[in-house]
């Protein structure tokens, strides 16, 4: 969240491109996927939640936000939004957030 990419205000499907092969050698097709529509398209900031996938966005020259950092943007802009909740959401659907960064989007939200 600290140093993640704001969410735009409005998002849009991007027409099909085809996948850079080399990402496919550390990244799965979803990762390769959003990368390379993004430097095709010339769109600067991704969301990307895996570790790898977002070394290599940055590698890229891309910005990077993930889900957690979506969340944060999400309550700056809404006071009725519980972060809270949605990370326990998160990490009752198998997603792993440390206590850590809980606690960093936490303090995020307030910022």
């Amino acid at each position: 969240p600290g140093r993640d990419t704001p969410v735009p205000d409005a998002l849009e499907i991007a027409p099909e491109v085809p996948v850079l092969h080399h990402l496919l050698v550390s990244l799965d097709v979803g990762e390769a996927a959003v990368i390379s529509t993004a430097l095709a398209l010339g769109i600067p900031a991704v969301a990307i939640d895996e570790l790898a996938g977002r070394r290599v966005a940055r590698i890229h020259g891309l910005q990077v936000t993930g889900s957690l950092g979506i969340l944060v943007d999400y309550g700056r802009r809404d006071a009725t939004f519980s972060l809270e909740l949605a990370m326990q959401r998160m990490v009752l659907n198998g997603i792993h957030l440390s206590a850590a960064i809980m606690d960093h989007a936490r303090r995020a939200v307030l910022m």
